[in-house]
């Protein structure tokens, strides 16, 4: 079984591989998933501080730590 944590308790460098999104604010899913977070897209932790900058895919984004709690995901590397 595959134990995932938050995507905000990450650390720079790290890659890690989307699990899920656990929002109850669907406009936070909505906006997450637009971004590209979704279900087995892997992403990489440029900047663990407040914001996050994450590299999705060929994308860098800025995400504040908070909305990074609401993504569950497992480490790659």
């Amino acid at each position: 079984m595959i134990q995932t944590m938050p995507l905000s308790t990450g650390t720079t460098g790290q890659h890690l591989r989307i699990g899920a999104i656990q929002s109850e604010n669907a406009n936070d899913m909505l906006r997450l998933q637009e971004l590209g977070f979704l279900e087995g897209t892997e992403v990489q932790i440029l900047k663990s501080s407040d914001p996050m900058v994450l590299r999705v895919g060929e994308t860098r984004l800025g995400i504040q730590r908070d909305l990074a709690s609401q993504i569950s995901a497992y480490r790659l590397k």
